[in-house]
């Protein structure tokens, strides 16, 4: 009985100091180094006083110099709120949030240089139209400005949807982020569910469901498992994901002032039934559509251009320099106002 009792101790003994170990290797080392925190009302925000200096690849292998850091909001960017000059507020997911380019070198960054616009940007890996909605919400009126840029990502569509994001792998966002039902808010777990409890609070919970959410990436080659690949349901399922989706847009447009016009552009335009989906009801609900910003990353990249970061998926340096100068003539032609900056 002594040994069953000094060996149950030393089992618990032994995982505390593991998670101990872990909680300080995190605060130590990793987290500062991590963008997003976590956050009840919209499941992850982008840190306040935020900053990273590292050195980061395209996906040729060029190493550049990455410089990010956010405001007390947690923006990337942020102009000047009393000025002459136009405003241009962009927000979208992990093309716009995450670390992959400096801030000033970002689409969004280059649109400020090629234009003299006061930028204003705010992004979250992983979003869904909602939760930007929600930040919209949050900020327009402070900003109040002239055109809102929403950048989309095609897996938004799924993102919006509670019952399509249903099967999906990747539990640290279906079980954090809200989703539109109707005309309420709701939420796939409560706040005392044990998942959102042990998300919070353990380092080791939150790696260990990262690396079983690759382990199965890699036995799916998906981000759901080929049980859940019906054609039929899934189709169904982007059906009723495009209406949230365009409800979504809907209620962007409203939430802006009058005055200000609206955009919106995709991260890819590879999948050209998700891009006329986009292309669809962005127009629908008021915004003009630039598909030739992810276009003309595309067609550069076919030409042989290293456009991509190391992940082989968001844009590199040579990605945003293209997208930026895409997007300030286009946002410029919306103003219908002469650019400062000649922008070929």
């Amino acid at each position: 009985m002594k040994k069953i009792i000094f060996s149950c101790a030393l089992v618990i003994f032994s995982v505390a100091i593991l998670h101990f170990s872990a909680e300080l290797v995190y605060s130590l080392f990793i987290s500062e180094k991590v963008p997003y925190r976590y956050d009840r009302e919209l499941g992850w925000v982008a840190k306040s006083d935020f900053v990273l200096h590292k050195n980061a690849y395209d996906n040729f292998g060029h190493e550049y110099q990455v410089d990010v850091s956010t405001n007390s909001y947690g923006f990337r960017a942020w102009g000047k709120i009393n000025t002459d000059k136009k405003k241009i507020l962009f927000i979208g997911d992990s093309y716009t949030g995450d670390p992959n380019m400096s801030d000033d070198d970002s689409y969004f960054g280059q649109v400020g240089k090629l234009t003299g616009y006061e930028i204003f940007a705010y992004g979250g890996g992983g979003y869904g139209t909602l939760q930007e909605l929600m930040i919209l919400k949050k900020y327009v009126k402070m900003i109040d400005p002239d055109v809102f840029v929403l950048q989309f990502c095609e897996n938004d569509f799924e993102n919006n949807s509670f019952d399509f994001e249903g099967s999906s792998i990747v539990r640290n966002q279906k079980n954090l982020r809200p989703y539109l039902d109707g005309e309420k808010i709701i939420y796939r777990i409560p706040d005392d569910n044990w998942y959102r409890y042990l998300y919070v609070h353990s380092v080791v919970f939150r790696f260990s469901d990262i690396i079983l959410q690759n382990i199965q990436y890699k036995i799916y080659n998906d981000y759901r498992s080929s049980a859940d690949n019906d054609k039929e349901k899934i189709d169904r399922e982007m059906l009723k994901a495009v209406r949230i989706t365009g409800t979504l847009l809907k209620m962007m447009a409203k939430a802006v002032p009058s005055k200000t016009k609206l955009a919106s552009f995709p991260g890819s335009t590879e999948d050209h039934a998700m891009t006329e989906r986009w292309d669809g009801i962005a127009k629908e609900a008021g915004f003009a559509t630039y598909p030739d910003v992810s276009l003309a990353v595309e067609k550069a990249e076919k030409e042989g251009v290293f456009v991509r970061a190391a992940d082989g998926g968001h844009w590199g340096p040579a990605g945003h320099i293209i997208a930026g100068r895409v997007l300030a003539r286009d946002i410029t032609k919306l103003l219908h106002v002469n650019q400062k900056k000649t922008v070929n």
